[in-house]
């Protein structure tokens, strides 16, 4: 699993596909939106939020799920459902 989760990384993959795999089911996520804070935290990192935007259904609970990028690999993320935003639901990650 990556360890190097940063904005830059991400910031060339708005808009691309992501997957998350548990139980028996894979369900595919987008990359919606990307929130980068101006103000570092203590430790000099900057803050950032990731939106995606998956499929109505299955409902995924808040929790830590591997995700798989086709470039990025394979990566932990801790998300939250933020609620139903068009056709789909929308997860936000936070990092500080």
């Amino acid at each position: 699993m990556r360890e190097d989760l940063t904005a830059d990384l991400f910031r060339p993959y708005l808009d691309d596909r992501f997957i998350i795999r548990f139980s028996d089911a894979v369900v595919e996520f987008r990359l919606v939106q990307m929130i980068e804070s101006q103000q570092p935290v203590e430790t000099g990192r900057m803050p950032f939020q990731l939106s995606f935007l998956g499929p109505p259904a299955p409902l995924l609970p808040q929790r830590t799920y591997a995700f798989e990028h086709h470039e990025l690999g394979l990566f932990a993320l801790f998300i939250v459902p933020s609620g139903p935003s068009g056709a789909g639901m929308r997860y936000d990650a936070h990092f500080s």
